[in-house]
């Protein structure tokens, strides 16, 4: 799936053109328990249009949703299709739009015309569904701006489309830097704002974000702590495509560091490769397997070629330093934990402040002896050491 990439002046033309087309409202009338405006019936007014997709899958992620046999939530319903449904677009679209409110988030969305899984073909509403399979810059924008001018606001909206544009144009390293920095700011903006959200959603009706993976290029969105909380992870396989657009050596240096501490699937998530993860609440440092040292070297040869991105593999390298000295649950056997730890000490590495070495030499004789100082080793059998 391509990010959807246009314009920011297109977005006022269309969602002016859209406003036009909303007309006068009349009273709202009531949908799956939400409140829904009827629309214009200016005859002088296109009511659809369509946007030369064609394959393009919609996938159900409000908790239900319905098929009308018109584009309005009074005409006659045609079937009912639960969350992760899958439905198919039959490339036309509303050219107005209805206010509705779907598990506590509030949409202003156009109707797709969509053909269900049992062979019916009407209307859906919009902010029902995400999109599978779409390229189609038209479609996009008729859907996703408003969504999200709707949701997140002006500001924020106009923030997501800048960096939308300057990801499709990016082909140096000074842009794929500043994108990269500015990326981190825009992230817990989006973050915060998913979260405000959900925070007055019920836990069993929480509204769907995962449409963030198309509006959000180079992150992925997951669900975590149990899933009451919404967090977007960065996705290094994308941002190893962009790297090679600038023909420069630091990004890709930079990318090839982060790939090896997310190898197992090159997603940034809570934890990186050197814990062994069995739940949110349950994690051991896999200090003994060789993964740190790895991280580390591959750390100092980095910083070694290029200082374009010390800040970002500094931080990396005290997220390892912080799992080694204090973590205390530890997977592997007492025997390899300190042979790696002996490894990681008798290397020189430039990267280590004093104090980094001194820390490490203190957790080093407090695992040579780890039941006295409450900590756990050998977990993968048991513990014991």
């Amino acid at each position: 799936m391509k990010p959807y990439i246009y314009s920011f002046s297109t977005i006022f033309i269309l969602i002016g053109s859209l406003l036009i087309g909303c007309g006068p409202k009349e009273k709202p009338a009531n949908h799956n328990g939400n409140n829904s405006d009827s629309l214009s019936t200016d005859p002088e007014i296109p009511k659809t249009t369509t946007t030369g997709s064609s394959g393009v899958q919609l996938i159900v992620s409000a908790n239900l949703c319905k098929l009308y046999q018109e584009a309005d939530p009074t005409s006659a319903e045609l079937g009912r299709y639960p969350q992760g449904s899958v439905l198919i677009y039959l490339d036309e679209i509303t050219t107005f739009t209805t206010p509705m409110r779907i598990q506590s988030v509030d949409y202003d969305e156009p109707w797709v015309k969509a053909k269900s899984p049992d062979g019916k073909e009407g209307w859906i509403y919009a902010g029902n569904i995400r999109f599978k399979g779409i390229s189609d810059t038209k479609l996009a924008e008729m859907v996703f701006d408003r969504r999200l001018y709707k949701i997140f606001g002006k500001e924020l909206t106009t923030q997501l489309k800048v960096y939308q544009e300057e990801m499709a144009d990016l082909q140096t390293l000074p842009a794929f830097r500043m994108l990269f920095h500015r990326s981190e700011d825009l992230r817990n903006k989006v973050d915060e704002k998913v979260n405000e959200l959900l925070a007055l959603a019920t836990r069993d009706s929480l509204p769907d974000f995962f449409w963030l993976n198309e509006a959000f290029p180079g992150f992925l969105v997951h669900l975590v702590k149990n899933g009451t909380e919404y967090r977007l992870f960065r996705d290094f396989r994308h941002w190893a495509k962009l790297a090679k657009q600038t023909n420069e050596a630091a990004d890709n240096i930079l990318i090839d560091v982060y790939l090896l501490a997310y190898k197992s699937d090159s997603i940034e998530y809570l934890h990186q490769d050197w814990r062994m993860v069995l739940s949110e609440e349950e994690t051991y440092s896999l200090l003994g397997r060789g993964i740190h040292k790895k991280v580390l070297d591959r750390i100092e040869a980095a910083l070694q070629k290029s200082a374009d991105f010390e800040p970002e593999l500094t931080k990396l390298k005290q997220q390892l330093l912080d799992d080694i000295s204090l973590s205390n649950d530890y997977w592997m056997d007492k025997e390899s934990i300190l042979a790696e730890l002996d490894d990681i000490l008798k290397t020189k590495y430039t990267i280590f402040a004093k104090a980094d070495v001194v820390e490490l030499q203190a957790r080093r004789k407090m695992l040579a002896t780890p039941g006295k100082f409450d900590l756990r080793t050998n977990l993968f059998e048991g513990g014991g050491d």
